[in-house]
């Protein structure tokens, strides 16, 4: 790599002339010595190309869209409330015809943020360098994710400077030049004191939008990662993506979410208020949802070269509520005190008059009406049959069992009964092929995984000798279960709360049992499904219906949540059980039968045996 380019002096130092003694040197051996050394003392675990001082950023040739640049208003001071609109920037480009716009390339991205999508990256870089833009009060940049590449490289001597290092660098074909060169430091504290040492490590900042898996120094291989993006949070507005020193928001506290410092508050954290959650834990707790969230985000960015706006439309903000919506609803002033829920005080005195009413009187009958004909109409006919029973079976009539305890027994009677009166007409093989399912679901079954249960919290539900395990949405739709024979040996596990999800889970033979179901699928579950598979010690078999469409498990055709589902399985490494079948009938004018339920495991169980899917 070619780094002869001097390095720009010092400010204040002048520049000697060359003598004539002096042309006889190598012109760019001393510069560049002289520069590096003064740099070096400066900061010698940082180094900047000369490049990003002179010119602006721009796109290469072989760059890939989109081709964005962000526009916004100059401000002198943040609380001015300066913002930007994009139809009236766009009648700015069209008065002062600026060529090759995507049609719907002018979006808002920001209170004073405008971002302007160009059909290439000529045309970019041509309105970057437009004096018309900077003459009308706008400024002009290209975001870093688009133009650059972030790595990290190991075992980097730690007595190097970053300006030795690049010098020594051999950076592969198609990747660009690196623009930045940082040393981590590691931070200590010794009797108080705290210090900061040198590591081996070193994120290297690449131009263009390849990043290289390979670097070569002084003829030695460096494997080069993507360097994973911090979770940094300001501890005086307790907002993401800034620290204290470089805060401009009015502050909020951490510990109980009034509008002040909070150092300056001594709520210990079994009273506090979580900004974010509502919990009882401080703002800046790292196990709260929030913190995970914003984690989820920066590692998004990282691996896609994404903005933050993009990344975060993919997590849902806890509970619903954006930062600014959590400051309003949370108390303004010291003067309202905070009320915990153990602190409220139930009123246990009514003032309300109660008024008995007298009933309402029976309406007259007509005429016409004849009670004695009413009554034989409405009678409950005489059965010999027990109360619940509909199935003339004396295995059945002869257990005094409430209905509820034998309802797989009542199905198995049920269709003997019906296929008892169509003895002369064969059966097809595919329906007696289910029969036999059936019975021996009903009969050698130990552990069931049930969705779609329907039932409603607090509800009783009862199968003979199999214990029940649920999760009940509160409106008594959706739902899931599992149905676990009483001879086997098993405990509950816990999940986390995830809404538009049922999910119920167990632990029996060292295997961890999921039960999943989603009624309504959505690109923002794919989080939730991960977080739930990873709350299980491993082995894990998940069973349920997911409602995704893929033709790698049976689907006549493939959605984008299928897609996403398809590509977690393969980052958390879980099998697919699926052979194919459709597990959904449908009627002949419907799409062909889809196969929505799945049966999934981890690698060391495959292949596993599920009895049936119904």
């Amino acid at each position: 790599m070619d780094l002869s380019t001097p390095l720009l002096p010092q400010p204040g130092v002048k520049r000697r002339l060359d003598t004539v003694n002096e042309s006889l040197v190598e012109p760019s051996k001393k510069p560049m010595t002289d520069v590096r050394s003064s740099v070096d003392d400066v900061n010698p675990g940082f180094y900047s190309h000369p490049s990003l001082t002179g010119s602006p950023k721009s796109y290469l040739v072989n760059d890939k869209g989109p081709f964005l640049v962000h526009v916004s208003c100059p401000e002198s001071d943040p609380s001015a409330g300066t913002s930007i609109r994009p139809i009236k920037f766009g009648h700015f480009l069209v008065k002062n015809k600026i060529p090759n716009i995507v049609r719907d390339g002018v979006k808002r991205v920001g209170r004073n943020r405008i971002s302007v999508e160009f059909k290439s990256g000529l045309d970019a870089n041509n309105f970057v360098s437009n004096p018309i833009v900077p003459s009308s009060n706008y400024s002009v940049t290209i975001p870093n994710y688009n133009v650059s590449r972030m790595g990290l490289v190991r075992g980097v001597p730690a007595d190097w400077s970053m300006q030795e290092f690049v010098e020594t660098l051999e950076i592969p074909e198609g990747t660009g030049i690196v623009l930045k060169a940082r040393r981590l430091n590691r931070k200590t504290n010794s009797d108080g004191q705290i210090n900061w040492i040198p590591t081996q490590t070193v994120v290297l900042t690449f131009q263009g939008q390849t990043l290289p898996e390979r670097i070569f120094s002084c003829h030695s291989s460096l494997r080069v990662e993507t360097y994973q993006l911090p979770t940094i949070q300001c501890l005086n507005c307790c907002r993401f993506g800034h620290v204290k020193s470089q805060c401009r928001s009015k502050p909020r506290c951490f510990r109980c979410s009034l509008a002040h410092s909070g150092d300056e508050c001594n709520i210990p954290e079994t009273e506090s208020l979580c900004l974010f959650c509502t919990a009882s834990h401080f703002a800046t707790n790292k196990a709260c949802p929030e913190h995970n969230r914003q984690r989820n985000i920066k590692s998004c960015m990282s691996q896609e070269s994404i903005s933050y706006l993009e990344a975060s439309a993919r997590f849902r903000p806890i509970n619903g509520k954006t930062f600014a919506d959590s400051v309003k609803t949370t108390p303004s002033s010291l003067s309202q005190p905070i009320t915990l829920p153990s602190q409220v005080s139930r009123q246990t005195t009514s003032y309300r008059k109660t008024v008995f009413l007298p009933p309402r009187s029976r309406p007259t009958s007509g005429k016409s009406f004849d009670k004695a004909a009413h009554e034989a109409i409405t009678s409950n006919l005489p059965s010999s049959l027990p109360n619940g029973c509909a199935v003339s079976s004396p295995s059945l009539i002869n257990n005094e069992v409430s209905p509820n305890e034998n309802l797989l027994d009542c199905l198995w009677a049920v269709i003997c009964n019906m296929l008892s009166k169509y003895d002369d007409i064969p059966i097809p093989s595919h329906v007696a092929q289910k029969i036999n399912l059936l019975h021996s679901f009903v009969t050698k079954n130990g552990e069931s995984a049930i969705s779609e249960t329907w039932l409603l919290p607090g509800s009783r539900f009862r199968v003979s000798g199999y214990r029940c395990l649920r999760d009940d949405r509160d409106d008594g739709y959706a739902g899931c279960a599992f149905l676990v024979s009483r001879s086997l040996t098993f405990h509950a596990l816990s999940l986390p709360h995830c809404d538009g999800i049922n999910a119920v889970a167990m632990r029996a033979f060292n295997i961890s049992f999921i039960s999943v179901y989603i009624p309504h699928p959505h690109f923002d579950l794919i989080s939730d499904i991960r977080s739930i598979i990873l709350s299980v010690p491993p082995p894990v078999v998940m069973l349920g219906d997911f409602n995704a469409h893929h033709v790698s498990w049976g689907c006549h055709s493939s959605d984008s949540f299928g897609s996403l589902l398809l590509d977690l399985l393969d980052d958390i490494n879980i099998s697919v059980l699926n052979n194919g079948c459709p597990t959904r009938r449908s009627l002949p004018s419907q799409n062909p039968a889809n196969a929505v339920d799945l049966s999934l495991c981890s690698p060391d169980l495959f292949p596993f045996s599920i009895l049936a899917c119904f």
